[in-house]
């Protein structure tokens, strides 16, 4: 199986664009994804702002992405707001460890990305959270417990070490460092030279 890194923002847009053309790719190839969560503006205020104050040409923006998430189809709603994704993150780390991180993430992105809701602030991503399953007890442990701020932590730090700079990144392998939205050919390619890599190996 291959294995990839992919270091990576629930508010990243360019994330989400890559997360699903990758999901394209797995009826033709053996390999997993393990998303290394860090929050890239830590400095949002904690209830986030107007788009137009993160990105004055946004609309602009939205218009680029959905042209290239058109062939995957993909379509992202044109959002009014930018949010803070602390306590998202915080609750992605939970989620994942309690085995409902697919579930999680799928509806967290559904909601910002598809539908532009908001997603800033504690009752936002509890209601969320409430919705894939995870109880009121989980909920509040993702908040409290420092365990989870500490690993966001964690993989921020792990990618200054693979020196990513920017998300999404990948870390193929352990062997290839690839950075930002990557086709549907060129994921195929580079998963075509490792199999046949390994294949001259053995």
């Amino acid at each position: 199986m291959i294995q990839i890194k992919m270091f990576t923002d629930i508010i990243c847009e360019w994330c989400y664009l890559a997360w699903n053309i990758l999901d394209t790719l797995h009826d033709s190839y053996d390999f997993k994804v393990d998303c290394l969560w860090y929050e890239i503006h830590p400095e949002t205020p904690p209830l986030g702002i107007p788009m137009k104050q993160h990105n004055i040409r946004y609309k602009h923006f939205f218009k680029v992405l959905n042209e290239l998430g058109a062939p995957y189809g993909l379509e992202l709603a044109c959002k009014e707001h930018f949010a803070n994704t602390h306590h998202a993150l915080l609750m992605m780390i939970y989620a994942r460890e309690a085995g409902k991180g697919g579930s999680f993430l799928r509806s967290v992105w559904d909601a910002y990305m598809k539908q532009g809701h908001d997603i800033s602030t504690p009752e936002q991503v509890a209601e969320l959270a409430l919705g894939v399953g995870i109880p009121p007890a989980g909920i509040q442990q993702a908040f409290s417990d420092p365990h989870y701020a500490d690993v966001l932590e964690h993989n921020y730090q792990l990618s200054l070490a693979y020196d990513t700079k920017s998300v999404p990144a990948f870390i193929v392998n352990n062997e290839y460092l690839l950075t930002g939205v990557q086709s549907h050919d060129t994921w195929a390619q580079l998963f075509d030279k490792i199999l046949r890599d390994n294949k001259e190996m053995k």
